[in-house]
């Protein structure tokens, strides 16, 4: 099983991560109103308010800790697409490695067998001679 990590895979993580920012903006304050509210000992709340006012804090503090464990989990799948993208580029530079191990030698040995030399050296040589 291969799996390819996609751009798609990243804007993806991104828009949900934003969304848990978006929700944690809005479950935050609300969590704090209900733990306000919940404390605060007044003749104004009845015993079905207060009910209400605890189970909101319950939920609220709940939802407060499954994103932070959304987040948690969404943070540990970006470590893995871009583990998965080190270890991608790193099969191709392992390749190249192999391509360029391969005609290095051929290069230089098609550069020293391809070189002129006689022509060279007889042209030193009789530069040499005729001085």
């Amino acid at each position: 099983m291969t799996v390819r990590p996609t751009s798609d895979d990243l804007h993806t993580m991104q828009e949900l991560r934003g969304m848990l920012i978006t929700v944690s903006r809005y479950v935050a304050p609300t969590r704090e109103l209900a733990g306000r509210l919940n404390t605060i000992q007044s003749e104004l709340f009845d015993k079905s308010t207060r009910r209400y006012i605890n189970d909101l804090q319950d939920h609220t503090v709940y939802i407060s800790e499954t994103i932070g464990t959304l987040r948690d989990m969404l943070a540990s799948l970006e470590n893995t697409y871009h583990a998965l993208l080190n270890l991608r580029s790193g099969q191709v530079v392992k390749v190249l490695t192999i391509i360029s191990s391969i005609f290095i030698p051929l290069t230089f040995i098609v550069g020293v067998y391809g070189m002129n030399l006689t022509t060279c050296l007889n042209c030193a040589g009789t530069m040499a001679t005729t001085s």
